[in-house]
Formats: C-alpha cells, structure tokens, sequence
C-alpha cells in the first residue's frame, strides 16, 4: 500500500522541499501541492482598533520508531567486528541504534532499514545485548529492545553415526554438530582408530 500527503502551502508553513524530505524519511510516496490554493487576504483587522495577528508554526513530528529484526540476530564469542541491520518502519535520518545502552554511529538506509558497526570488543564474551531504535525529538521515541545472543565458540555435542565399527572394517562416518566448528577446527579422538579434523568451514545440521 502507498500513501500520500496533500498540503495548501502558504508563507507561513513549512517549505515544499523540507517537507517532501520529512515525509519520504517516513515512507510516504507522494506529496500533492495544490495550485493557487488560497486567495490573498490581509491578516491585519483594519482600524478602529484592530491590528496583526500573531503567527502560529507549524511543526512536524518525528514517528516513533518500530523495530522488526535484526542481522545478524546472534554471534560467537570472539567473532570479529561485523555490521549489524537493523530493520522496521518509521526511521528518519536522525534515527540510532542502541547497544547495550551506548548509541552508535548508524547509517540511515531508508525508512525501514539502519546498519551500524559492532566491534569485537562488545561480542568478546557470552551473553546477550539489547538492541533498540532511538529517534529524537521532536517527536520520536524509542522501539521495543530485541536480545542479541552471544553464544558459546564451538558446539556443546557432537554426534558420530554410524559409532562404532568392527575391527579391520572400513567406514564412512557422519559428523553432526549442534553449531558451528570453532576457529582452527574441532579434533575428535576415535578410540583405538587415530583421529579426524572437522574443518572450521564444516556446519552442523542443528539438532
């Protein structure tokens, strides 16, 4: 669905080009601008008594921003610098994205998409951080947060099928992990039969 917004401009409301800049921040498509919309009149009341009314700005309010997901959602623990989308509805190019509390240096992609630079510092370790969306006044607002998980570098199982062989056979053995390989790849002792690397590129399927 496309929306639009139609607007009798006068010498005292907002200027065509900052509004049109304002409303396609905020996702609408169109701006209609009526022609010769007013008749020119005087705001002053002619004597006896009489005089100039005061003049009243028109302000447009920043939206409240809605966050939808984010990219990634989760990281290892010791993962390098990546960049992290953030996606929704209702950004302006004031809009920033908050982690853990501290507000970063965000790229405004459009209405719907911001990206910021995490570095490897703030994944060093397992845990999890709250990301959200902060748009100032006027207006503005803050999003409902979403939970980044750090996850532990490595799987926490592994699984060998088939898992045992008679001696002097030869075997072709899956390897199923429950997340990816760590950095340098994982080692598995067979008993009795020496050992297998798993390289780094190898993925369990989950589960």
């Amino acid at each position: 669905m496309h929306f639009a917004a139609s607007i009798f401009f006068t010498d005292y409301s907002i200027t065509p080009t900052a509004l049109a800049r304002a409303l396609e921040e905020r996702g609408f498509e169109t701006l209609w601008a009526a022609e010769h919309s007013h008749i020119p009149l005087s705001r002053k009341t002619p004597p006896p008594g009489g005089g100039t009314s005061n003049v009243v700005n028109f302000q447009v309010n920043n939206p409240v921003p809605v966050m939808t997901s984010m990219s990634p959602n989760s990281a290892s623990a010791g993962s390098p610098n990546f960049t992290l989308t953030v996606n929704g509805s209702s950004f302006v190019s004031a809009s920033r994205i908050e982690w853990n509390g501290i507000v970063r240096n965000t790229v405004f992609i459009s209405a719907s998409k911001l990206t910021t630079l995490i570095p490897a510092a703030e994944v060093a370790n397992v845990g999890t951080a709250q990301v959200r969306v902060i748009t100032p006044a006027p207006g503005g607002g803050t999003s409902t947060a979403q939970t980044f998980t750090i996850a532990k570098n490595g799987p926490s199982s592994v699984a060998i099928v088939p898992h045992n062989i008679t001696g002097g056979q030869t075997s072709t053995c899956a390897v199923y992990l429950n997340g990816p390989a760590p950095a340098g790849g994982l080692r598995l002792t067979l008993t009795r039969t020496g050992s297998i690397t798993v390289p780094t590129s190898v993925t369990a399927a989950q589960g």
